[in-house]
């Protein structure tokens, strides 16, 4: 959901970048990431979608509804919801390097482009 919320901004820094935004993006990138991570790895959350998906309610959903639950499953476990703790935590980590490696490649190739470098 915050993915969705955070697009628009995201859009927004890639065609319309300045220095200001930029920092102000940047300093959103760990936060994001970190959220994201905590909300993969929330066992409650996770237990519910598991409740439903076991539960007699699910097979009274719609085709829609039942692919919903079910990508939320899948996410949980990409996101390390059956790891152990400390895996759990050293998932988050890198998971925040890839976001800031990302964030840096992508201004790379805006820096080049603005700059018209070309390949």
């Amino acid at each position: 959901m915050l993915g969705r919320i955070f697009s628009p901004v995201s859009h927004l820094n890639s065609v319309k970048n300045s220095p200001e935004l930029r920092e102000a993006y940047e300093q959103t990138l760990p936060l994001l990431s970190e959220y994201s991570t905590w909300v993969g790895q929330h066992e409650g959350l996770y237990k519910a979608y598991r409740d439903l998906r076991d539960g007699d309610n699910y097979a009274t959903l719609n085709t829609a509804q039942k692919k919903a639950v079910d990508n939320a499953l899948r996410d949980f476990e990409l996101s390390g919801i059956g790891l152990p703790p400390e895996a759990q935590k050293r998932y988050g980590e890198i998971a925040a390097r890839l976001s800031e490696l990302g964030n840096q490649y992508s201004n790379n190739v805006l820096d080049a482009t603005m700059a018209g470098t070309s390949w």
